[in-house]
């Protein structure tokens, strides 16, 4: 399956996902279109997969970030500006990443896995702020960490659709809505 979905991002570079197609990816990756179809039902639950894949990477990153010891002496503010930097960093070295996380959902199962991922970042965000000595009280219900990360990939989102890529511009603008939203329960 590995042949398979690197295929298939190869495809979603080239021809974006409206276009790409289990028969192409079928005969870009060497692999039967039947073979396929037994762990992929449709592109769109490939590309879900995809998805899950580049979401597991990013928090892998975010959590290595969090638990390693050279950010300790930063300001929570500072310490946010980098993990979103860690995040657009990636999205640069991933375009595939942009096109399945930032265009939107395609499938239910997407869905849910977006809300996973945020959910996850949120409880990490909640980490990260405690680690660096944030003086707020970041309600649970409704979950203000998950609301920060909503906003921060608002504007990614919004970045991605305007340039087709996460900007410099765009990365300090989300990590100013996010500290803005995080200041008020300072």
């Amino acid at each position: 399956m590995e042949k398979v979905q690197k295929a298939a991002e190869e495809l979603l570079l080239a021809v974006g996902p409206d276009a790409a197609s289990i028969p192409e990816i079928a005969k870009l990756s060497g692999i039967t279109r039947a073979s396929i179809y037994q762990f992929f039902p449709d592109k769109y639950s490939l590309f879900s997969q995809l998805a899950v894949n580049h979401m597991n990477s990013i928090s892998q990153l975010l959590q290595s970030h969090g638990s390693s010891g050279h950010n300790q002496s930063q300001d929570w503010c500072n310490s946010l500006k980098s993990a979103i930097r860690i995040i657009s960093d990636y999205y640069r070295a991933n375009p595939v990443a942009c096109i399945l996380l930032m265009r939107g959902h395609f499938t239910q199962a997407d869905r849910e896995a977006h809300v996973a991922k945020d959910t996850a970042f949120g409880e990490l965000l909640r980490t990260l702020l405690a680690k660096q000595g944030y003086s707020g009280h970041l309600p649970t219900h409704p979950d203000a960490a998950t609301i920060a990360i909503e906003i921060t990939f608002s504007v990614m989102k919004f970045g991605f659709a305007q340039e087709g890529t996460i900007t410099q511009a765009i990365e300090e603008e989300a990590s100013r809505a996010c500290i803005a939203y995080l200041n008020v329960f300072v």
